[in-house]
């Protein structure tokens, strides 16, 4: 059979390229070396996008990582991806048989009777929040879609599985910032006192606890020291995560997202890679606050 003109005139030129020119192949996506960014004006968190087969189809798994108060711009920007999946699992620790239709935005603790840790925690970020002039994540998020599922182990499990820890016998409302301190290494412990030292002297608290507590953020946010009892309250938590995300590809979910504190982002990438075998294909970056 007589080849075509192109080829048999071509076909010597391209065996020549082949052996000459060296063609990089396309460059595969790195995750980000921080989850966090911080510009000269603003904080940043992001939504890393992977992509992969499972059951045979194609799927689009997103983290949306979060910091749980925030200008109500970034919220906007949130609810309007949220809105955009067929499931959302959402980090929420709750009392064991909470519903996310009982989370009020207006009030999202009325029917929750939390443990003293869980309580001292919601008040220091509403503590935050009001010092810094901004939005709480219960309150500009609406938990009660339809497509939203909680991903995340209840109050209960968590206070049973700490009181397991060598210290859980400590674990109460006076003592868990006393064993936070404890379990941050030195320097994290001279930041955040100086932090501190230095939202005293600010003229504008507002605008330089914006700054210093993203700077703070960045550096420490996936720090296995930041928090204390990080298997139970990162690693433990972010498996219950991929669980749900595993369910929802099961029922036939082919664009899900996880809604959960950027603190889990490193975890939760590697249990993405290593449970579904997708393929991180890039980041968007929002942002938190300015200042």
């Amino acid at each position: 059979m007589t080849q075509p003109l192109f080829l048999t005139k071509q076909l010597p030129v391209f065996l020549i390229l082949s052996v000459l020119t060296l063609i990089v192949p396309p460059a595969r996506a790195q995750l980000p070396e921080k989850f966090l960014h911080v510009t000269d004006n603003a904080f940043r968190s992001p939504v890393l996008h992977f992509e992969g087969q499972y059951a045979g189809r194609p799927v689009e798994l997103d983290l949306i990582g979060t910091i749980h108060f925030a200008q109500p711009e970034y919220y906007d920007q949130v609810n309007h991806l949220l809105a955009g999946y067929d499931a959302v699992g959402v980090e929420l620790v709750v009392p064991r048989g909470t519903e996310l239709s009982w989370i009020h935005p207006q009030a999202p603790e009325a029917h929750i009777d939390f443990s003293d840790i869980l309580s001292l925690i919601g008040s220091l970020q509403a503590l935050l929040t009001e010092q810094l002039g901004l939005t709480s994540q219960l309150a500009a998020i609406d938990y009660r879609q339809e497509h939203f599922v909680l991903a995340d182990i209840d109050a209960e499990t968590i206070l049973e599985r700490l009181a397991e820890e060598p210290l859980g016998e400590m674990i109460t409302a006076g003592d868990i910032i006393g064993i936070g301190l404890d379990l941050t290494n030195s320097r994290q412990r001279r930041e955040l006192l100086t932090l501190a030292a230095a939202l005293l002297a600010a003229k504008d608290r507002r605008l330089t606890g914006r700054r210093l507590l993203a700077e703070f953020f960045a550096k420490n946010a996936d720090s296995p020291q930041l928090v204390p009892f990080g298997r139970i309250l990162i690693e433990d938590r972010d498996r219950v995560a991929i669980d749900r995300v595993e369910t929802l590809l099961a029922e036939g979910k082919s664009r899900v997202a996880l809604l959960y504190g950027a603190a889990h982002l490193r975890d939760l990438s590697s249990q993405v890679a290593e449970r579904f075998g997708l393929t991180f294909v890039g980041a968007d970056w929002l942002t938190v606050w300015t200042w």
